[in-house]
């Protein structure tokens, strides 16, 4: 509680209920964002046990990161049997400009199959294949065909 001195000069009348009243009213908008927002993927991920919550969603938003394909991802693990992984772990192979997807089938199909591969030993493979894998027919780091001459395209000198 403040000194009556100091509440008199800085919370003149009603001023600490308004105060109250406006921070109440922006943390229900807030609320009421992120719920119809991310309603529909909530719900399944509430149906499906896969254990996303709604300010995982709203992480994953504020981060960049394409939250519908990781929580379908995550579905597709859970329903397959594969729930000890998380969705953090499908967020950070995204972030790291991997491919959830690609990773999440192995994973699922070396599932079904009957092989032991866990997502710690898939994702990074992923990671290095796709970081060496070459671009446009052309070698990794290779400068493309017409670097060294004079041309339209664009991607040289003239």
């Amino acid at each position: 509680m403040l000194h009556p001195i100091l509440a008199d000069a800085f919370l003149p009348g009603d001023t600490l209920s308004w105060v109250a009243g406006v921070v109440g009213v922006a943390a229900g908008l807030g609320f009421l964002w992120l719920l119809f927002t991310f309603l529909s993927l909530y719900v399944r991920c509430l149906l499906t046990g896969a254990g996303v919550g709604l300010f995982d969603l709203a992480r994953m938003k504020w981060c960049h990161v394409d939250y519908e394909v990781i929580v379908k991802e995550k579905i597709k693990l859970t329903l397959a049997g594969l729930p000890d992984v998380r969705a953090q772990d499908l967020e950070a192979h995204a972030l790291a400009r991997g491919n959830v997807t690609k990773v999440v089938d192995a994973v699922v199909a070396a599932h079904k199959a009957g092989i032991a591969l866990t997502w710690d030993e898939s994702a990074p493979a992923s990671r290095r294949a796709s970081s060496t894998a070459p671009t446009r027919g052309r070698a990794a780091g290779a400068s493309p065909p017409c670097a060294r001459t004079a041309c339209r395209c664009g991607c040289g000198p003239g």
